[in-house]
């Protein structure tokens, strides 16, 4: 939650409190017209800073899912090893979102290839 947020959380929390005085005193004094008031103003005040905190956690999550999507998980260069009995090290090199193209490391050279001349397999 940003400071801002919080800072009207808290003054809307601060808001309710003194109303919630003014109203016990002006109860205890007799005037039941601005009593009403001050827990009319109370009651919003709160639900108020219940909202703006509810939104504000709500936010934080669909950032949260924003950033996640929007950052590449890629694996593309990683080393993995099969999960058969095969003691090959292999490295990916291209990846969707069920397969993963891999080829064995080995002393030669890699290839350089244009990205035209290149197929991926499904």
């Amino acid at each position: 939650m940003y400071a801002k947020e919080e800072g009207i959380i808290h003054n809307l929390n601060e808001i309710a409190d003194m109303q919630g005085e003014v109203a016990k005193e002006a109860m205890a004094n007799g005037h039941m017209d601005t009593a009403t008031l001050s827990l009319i103003i109370a009651k919003t005040a709160t639900e108020a800073a219940e909202i703006i905190e509810k939104q504000a956690h709500e936010l934080e999550v669909l950032r949260a899912q924003r950033t996640k999507e929007n950052s590449p998980a890629t694996n593309i260069g990683k080393r993995v090893r099969l999960t058969v009995a095969d003691d090959k090290v292999y490295i990916i090199v291209a990846e969707d979102q069920e397969k993963l193209s891999i080829k064995t490391i080995s002393a030669s050279p890699a290839l350089e290839v244009n990205k035209k001349e290149v197929h991926f397999i499904d």
